[in-house]
């Protein structure tokens, strides 16, 4: 799976406030900008994408009101949409006021197909940024677009280009290997972080591991279903009946909302679910493939406005082991560390 993970620098001109859920401010601002720049049919009376000639390839499109590819026989829910192929985060936490110059961080990551569509985003974050954000619309500066992964600076505002990129890519192995050792597995909930269930159409806030695991799979074989489709194939049935056999201990969970505004509908939603850490133990060593692929994918409801981030906090066999030692590469192919 193809993925461009981004640091995004922005400083207001006039002190910005930013709300508890930081995410929507600039993800609000930024979807308007990007319809507004690449949209040839802004006129249309349906107000989606749906039935558009482009709903394939425009950046708008593909991002925001992602449909399913054309390619992709992925099953999903919500009216045959699929995941969004990327995740806005705020490297601070909120609420928090930034005053004049003072730089405020976003880490934006594209997944395969929005991959392609940097240069619209480019753009619509600098329109953004100069437009205004918050309530009060402050402007700012697009000051500095950074490839995470390798340091090197994408975007130059003083000459407004974008320098090549090499997206990175991810590979996530098929679950296998059961009825190893069994595992204590730490995660921490940084953001709130819900499910739908989907027999009942009711909200879980409650992080059981299966539920954990089909977000993950459901995430992976929209946005990436070439990855689930080599031979032999996934037998998901399978993981999933796995996955429900691991136990949860919580240990520091709780339940937060965040309240979210849209312009487009002149609403507010408030959007609830769990964060804090909690302790998982059975047979979980298959599971961390997919586990670090959810720490970039995220997982459950809303991911679009910044929910469902998690970090997987200590490995334990016999003995405690830290994490952090080992390489990402090994983690995703399902090593512990010795």
């Amino acid at each position: 799976m193809r993925y461009l993970e981004l640091i995004v620098e922005l400083r207001p001109r006039s002190a910005l406030s930013f709300p508890p859920n930081p995410v929507n401010t600039l993800r609000g601002a930024l979807g308007y900008q990007l319809k507004r720049i690449v949209c040839f049919q802004r006129n249309r009376p349906e107000p989606t994408c749906r039935g558009c000639l482009a709903k394939h390839t425009c950046a708008y499109a593909v991002t925001f009101e992602t449909a399913t590819a054309p390619s992709s026989s992925a099953s999903t829910t919500g009216g045959g949409d699929a995941p969004h192929p990327f995740v806005l985060n705020a490297e601070f936490q909120g609420p928090r006021l930034f005053r004049p110059g003072e730089a405020a961080r976003f880490r934006l990551t594209l997944f395969e197909r929005a991959v392609d569509t940097l240069p619209f985003l480019t753009q619509a974050l600098r329109e953004a940024a100069t437009s205004g954000l918050g309530r009060d619309r402050i402007p700012c500066d697009l000051i500095e677009i950074i490839q995470a992964g390798t340091g090197k600076r994408l975007y130059d505002p003083a000459t407004h280009t974008l320098a090549a990129y090499a997206p990175d890519s991810l590979s996530v192995e098929r679950p296998t290997g059961w009825g190893g050792d069994p595992l204590e597995l730490s995660i921490t909930f940084e953001t709130p972080t819900a499910f739908k269930d989907r027999s009942s159409g009711k909200i879980v806030n409650q992080p059981d591991f299966h539920r954990i695991i089909r977000s993950i799979l459901r995430r992976l074989t929209a946005i990436a279903p070439d990855d689930v489709a080599a031979e032999p194939p996934w037998n998901f049935r399978e993981i999933i009946e796995r996955a429900e056999r691991v136990f949860l201990t919580p240990r520091s969970l709780k339940t937060v909302f965040w309240e979210r505004v849209s312009s487009r509908q002149n609403q507010r939603a408030t959007w609830g679910g769990t964060v804090g850490t909690a302790l998982y133990r059975g047979d979980l060593r298959p599971f961390l493939p997919l586990l670090r692929a959810g720490e970039l994918l995220r997982i459950g409801r809303g991911t679009i406005f910044g929910q469902g981030r998690y970090r997987i906090t200590a490995i334990a066999a016999n003995d405690p082991v830290s994490i952090t030692a080992p390489t990402q590469t090994s983690l995703l192919r399902g090593e512990i560390p010795a």
